[in-house]
């Protein structure tokens, strides 16, 4: 597939010069994270954030500009790991992103400090596995989409400091209660802070007929309107739970 570079115009009305290539593109649910990064955290020169899943970089270029001082961006294919280097140095921030390929080492083998923040946009999509080789791997997240953020979770709660932020997203075609949940007993305190609806992409009717399943159980949830199908963005912010306080 071939490469593409576009300029594009974030939502603070500064641009961006990004190189992009499928999968690892600016989707909607990227939009949604990186517009809301400025609003939710105040990043200083002084704190790292660990963009997890970076895909093309987007949102780690988007901690740099919003004051963060050093973003690792992490990925488990080395092509978004190539963008991203390739769109820190068009952007002029190539000495503030650090690229790590976590298939091939752990977290623990680079980092020496904890995050004072992590923010991710997770591969969700709930995928039967008969099906899963018909998607690409950076949407695909399990038979209940929860692969990725079961992995989002743990690194934080391993890697994220003691009064660090985590700002991620949950599609409503995710079993939201199993987030909170599996949040709370990795002792997190979350909240859902923005929403967004979108619309349901093209090459969604494939799976359909296994979301029903998922949603008779209440592990899933789509909205119909104008006869048109919408899934909800959910914007999570985790917190630790600090004993005694």
């Amino acid at each position: 597939m071939s490469e593409k570079t576009l300029k594009f115009t974030a939502v603070d009305g500064n641009d961006f010069v990004i190189s992009q290539e499928q999968p690892f593109i600016i989707t909607q649910y990227s939009r949604f994270l990186f517009g809301q990064i400025s609003k939710q955290l105040k990043l200083t020169g002084n704190d790292t954030v660990l963009d997890f899943g970076t895909g093309c970089g987007i949102q780690a270029l988007t901690a740099v500009r919003c004051g963060a001082g050093r973003v690792y961006a992490a990925d488990i294919y080395e092509k978004p790991l190539e963008l991203t280097r390739k769109n820190a140095q068009l952007c002029g921030y190539g000495k503030n992103i650090l690229t790590i390929n976590v298939h091939d080492k752990n977290l623990e083998s680079v980092i020496r400090k904890p995050f004072d923040y992590i923010i991710s946009n997770p591969a969700s999509l709930p995928v039967p596995n008969r099906l899963a080789k018909t998607l690409a791997k950076t949407f695909s997240a399990g038979e209940d989409g929860m692969d990725m953020i079961n992995d989002l979770i743990g690194v934080a709660s391993r890697h994220l400091s003691v009064d660090g932020t985590m700002l991620f997203i949950n599609t409503s075609l995710v079993c939201l209660r199993r987030t909170l949940a599996l949040l709370r007993a990795s002792g997190f305190s979350a909240g859902i802070i923005a929403i967004k609806e979108l619309a349901f992409r093209p090459f969604y009717s494939d799976f359909i007929s296994h979301w029903e399943g998922l949603r008779s159980k209440g592990d899933s949830f789509w909205l119909m309107k104008n006869n048109k199908n919408y899934e909800i963005l959910y914007l999570i912010k985790a917190k630790r739970v600090l004993h005694g306080k």
